[in-house]
């Protein structure tokens, strides 16, 4: 009996036209996730390291260069925001099964767009127990140390701050109203190097409101946000003595915002002085009065011993009482004490500084970093108008360290109070 070939029916035997199965695109495995970086974007870190937050055109004069945009903070996310679009067109061509997944749900993208916030961003009070630096002025890890310095922003670039990435306090490259301010307003050995500047206030309430941010105008509503450990190496600060504008610091580094407190919930400005300097409504002991930790300072001047207990007693009310009645004072009959003990302080710099590495005593600037700075003094300097005083030095290479207070505080033996 011949064989007979048995065939299974199809629906295409029915006219059906079925297409082939495909396959479904394979989900990347943690590992790999962990393991993938972008070709062509920027990381968020790299982002935060390589571009900054504002550069002007150096090739122009300081009052060339006129008011910076309105809104740089934002500019800057939105950028940070083009770079996690690219990367995540990389990623998806690597594993086209996250093409529909939303940037926020891949940890390798999340900061792009967004970040975690942390409680002490939050805590104006909160630190832990010290000690909260190494010999070098680095944050121990694990530490937290309290607010020591204050910054005022315009509140519309202030709550762009902590928002993705890392990205914190910027200095803004050539801001020709600081240098400009720099010309006009101080001479060497006072002068700060400020092609990359960012400029801080001392933590007392004084300090805070002699300040007159360059970059502000009275028409913008302005925020107050505290720094943690102002003074680290990586801050790259440099800090001047009581001058015009009180005791100030400038760094030329980037503070990650895990440092800061008051960027998602600022102070807000109350008024404006007759000075035209921002006032805020500081909560007691978050910036101290120009005293209490002043007693030091009491006990090196030339007096009697008496005379030190009445000091004391004027400082201490003082502190207590900003607004303590001119008749109280003098009947302590130390006026000639209280002008040489307010000299002291103008030639001091804050207690709470006294663990930072400012100038060129920071120990992670490289030679080309510190010339560098010398350069843009130097440059300010010569470029003093005629109306200008020209200052004690021509430029820094005519003085020794110990005249050199912003440079080598320590050399120079600018002392903590």
């Amino acid at each position: 009996m011949a064989g007979v070939a048995i065939r299974k029916a199809t629906l295409a035997d029915y006219g059906v036209n079925v297409t082939p199965a495909q396959q479904r695109d394979r989900f990347p495995t943690d590992k790999e996730l962990a393991n993938w970086r972008p070709e062509l974007a920027f990381t968020p870190q790299e982002f935060e390291e390589k571009v900054p937050l504002y550069q002007a055109d150096l090739n122009l004069t300081a009052f060339q260069r006129g008011e910076l945009p309105h809104d740089i903070a934002g500019d800057y996310l939105n950028q940070l925001a083009n770079q996690g679009a690219l990367a995540h067109g990389e990623m998806t061509r690597d594993y086209p099964a996250l093409a529909d997944v939303d940037i926020q749900n891949i940890p390798q993208l999340r900061d792009y767009v967004s970040r975690q916030s942390t409680i002490p961003e939050f805590d104006w009070f909160y630190q832990t127990e010290g000690p909260h630096f190494d010999e070098q002025g680095n944050i121990l890890p694990g530490a937290m140390p309290p607010v020591n310095a204050f910054k005022q922003l315009p509140l519309n670039q202030l709550q762009q701050i902590g928002r993705a990435g890392n990205f914190g306090l910027k200095p803004i490259i050539g801001s020709g109203k600081n240098e400009l301010w720099e010309q006009e307003n101080f001479m060497l050995p006072d002068l700060l190097p400020s092609e990359k500047s960012s400029f801080v206030s001392a933590p007392t309430k004084v300090d805070i409101e002699s300040a007159y941010p360059a970059n502000i105008s009275r028409d913008e509503d302005i925020g107050l946000i505290g720094i943690r450990g102002f003074g680290t190496p990586s801050d790259k600060a440099f800090a001047r003595r009581s001058h015009r504008e009180g005791i100030e610091g400038m760094h030329s580094g980037n503070i990650p915002p895990n440092r800061l407190v008051g960027i998602h919930k600022p102070i807000p400005n109350s008024n404006f002085s007759d000075f035209g300097t921002p006032t805020f409504k500081i909560p007691t002991g978050l910036a101290r009065y120009k005293t209490p930790a002043g007693y030091e300072s009491i006990h090196s001047l030339d007096l009697s011993p008496m005379d030190k207990v009445l000091l004391s007693m004027y400082n201490r009310l003082q502190y207590e009482d900003e607004d303590m009645p001119l008749e109280a004072m003098q009947k302590l009959g130390l006026d000639e004490a209280r002008i040489r003990l307010g000299q002291a302080h103008d030639k001091s710099l804050p207690l709470e500084w006294q663990h930072g590495a400012f100038g060129l005593e920071n120990p992670i600037l490289t030679d080309e970093e510190k010339k560098e700075y010398i350069r843009q003094i130097n440059e300010m300097q010569r470029q003093k108008g005629e109306g200008f005083r020209q200052g004690d030095f021509e430029s820094i290479a005519d003085a020794p360290k110990s005249k050199l207070p912003i440079l080598y505080p320590k050399a120079s033996g600018v002392k903590f109070i």
